[in-house]
């Protein structure tokens, strides 16, 4: 099923797994708890600080207070590049060719963490493209099975290769020290990452017990019925039921797919959904957040300097900005 269409939980789950996944590629360990140290080393602000808004974006999609504190889909996939690329540089001096993909592909799927959130909402969209997203008919990129020497210089399983003495960590290590920081390892940003996703995730679930999300999908499953589509009070119900693939071609005017989400989006619209969940959650971040100032400006600390780094390894190679 089309991951586009699913509740963005699914959706963010799969992004962060991605990133987590690139943030420890080739390394030897990774633990799954503890707090990061370079949280633990970040300068904190006075409890009293306010709690910052969603940096401003025109990225599609509501704002929500923890995109301060973490990746944007884009962000990530020029994260994985930026990794790429320096693996591949660290392993040319070895006089390993890899396999891994450094080329700057275009967007896949939701443009930020936000986009489909609540469901969809515009109709102007929904009637050009159903709920079909920008590189859904394109398939993953396949990467090639790395040689055991890749695998031994990246990982560093081996503590020298040909006389020259492998970094620590491996390749894969000089990478994480590059983008984090001399003394980082990959759970540095890893376990940030998670943090906020952990957050994220939670107050998208809590709110959805809300009474007033519950009768807002209500007003929205009786709209959806008035226009011929019986579905539950489930705002993501209608195109779940499509069954549609994740890879497939764009809709044409006319297909269901496009009839189906063109009446989802007005019924969002009618019952204001978006807004009312959106200003929920809003309201429970920042609740999160003010909880313990100093742990989030830790890791906003943490992910405002990783994608500086990502920035400029990208621009030094010409591989483009996130």
């Amino acid at each position: 099923m089309n991951i586009h269409s699913q509740r963005p939980s699914t959706i963010t789950v799969l992004l962060i797994a991605s990133a987590i996944g690139a943030t420890a590629a080739c390394s030897t360990s990774q633990d799954d708890h503890g707090t990061s140290a370079s949280t633990k080393r970040s300068t904190h602000p006075d409890p009293s600080t306010p709690v910052p808004s969603a940096p401003p974006s025109a990225l599609p999609g509501p704002a929500l207070p923890i995109q301060a504190y973490m990746p944007s889909p884009r962000q990530i996939g020029a994260d994985g590049r930026a990794r790429a690329v320096l693996i591949t540089q660290c392993l040319k001096r070895f006089g390993i060719t890899s396999g891994q993909i450094t080329s700057k592909l275009g967007p896949r799927g939701p443009e930020s963490m936000t986009q489909r959130r609540y469901g969809i909402s515009d109709r102007a969209t929904a009637a050009q493209y159903g709920y079909w997203l920008p590189g859904d008919d394109r398939n993953p990129p396949q990467v090639p099975q790395p040689s055991q020497a890749e695998t031994q210089v990246a990982s560093g399983a081996v503590p020298t290769y040909k006389g020259q003495p492998v970094p620590e960590g491996g390749c894969a290590g000089e990478a994480v020290r590059t983008l984090d920081g001399k003394n980082a390892t990959a759970q540095t940003y890893g376990n940030a990452l998670r943090a906020a996703n952990v957050m994220e995730l939670s107050t998208f679930n809590e709110t959805r017990k809300d009474p007033k999300v519950k009768k807002a999908e209500q007003a929205w499953a009786a709209c959806m019925k008035a226009k011929g589509h019986h579905v539950p009070a489930d705002v993501f119900a209608a195109a779940d039921r499509l069954h549609l693939p994740e890879v497939r071609p764009r809709p044409k005017p006319g297909d269901r797919e496009v009839i189906v989400a063109v009446a989802d989006a007005e019924c969002h619209t009618r019952t204001d959904i978006d807004k009312i969940w959106n200003s929920l959650e809003t309201t429970y971040q920042k609740r999160e957040i003010s909880n313990d100032p100093k742990k989030w400006e830790g890791i906003r600390h943490i992910y405002q300097a990783h994608f500086a780094t990502v920035d400029k390894v990208l621009t030094t190679h010409d591989q483009g900005r996130p």
